[in-house]
């Protein structure tokens, strides 16, 4: 199918950047890259810049959604006994809080909590 739109030359230009020899093939290309996210959907883009940063702190390389959701889910959880168990942001603000008050890594803080939790539910 052909469909012709109207460009301003401003991002027109700004496509002639990633193709020079051809701005519409990058424009092509754009809109197949997307396709599939629709209007009700929403695209991030990274930049050369910001993803290698993003995929240093995730720990690991991105090139589709189910690979962040995989490296987010890692990153947001922690393991215990074999088990790995997610945190929420709000949980993740209460540990830090907790930490900070009692002047301790939030790690030892969440280890310290999750033992004592372990104690109240299955005894000793």
């Amino acid at each position: 199918m052909m469909v012709t739109i109207k460009v301003p030359d401003e991002i027109y230009e700004k496509f002639g950047k990633h193709n020079s020899a051809n701005p519409r093939a990058a424009i092509e290309q754009t809109l197949v890259r997307f396709a599939d996210t629709g209007p009700a959907g929403k695209a991030i883009t990274l930049s050369s810049i910001t993803l290698p940063e993003v995929q240093k702190l995730l720990g690991g390389t991105v090139d589709n959604e189910e690979e962040i959701l995989a490296l987010l889910r890692k990153a947001l959880s922690f393991r215990a006994d074999g088990v790995d168990v997610s945190l929420n942001g709000y949980q993740k603000a209460i540990i830090q809080k907790g930490a900070l008050a009692n002047k301790m890594p939030p790690e030892k803080f969440l280890e310290r909590k999750i033992q004592q939790g372990l104690t109240m539910v299955l005894g000793a």
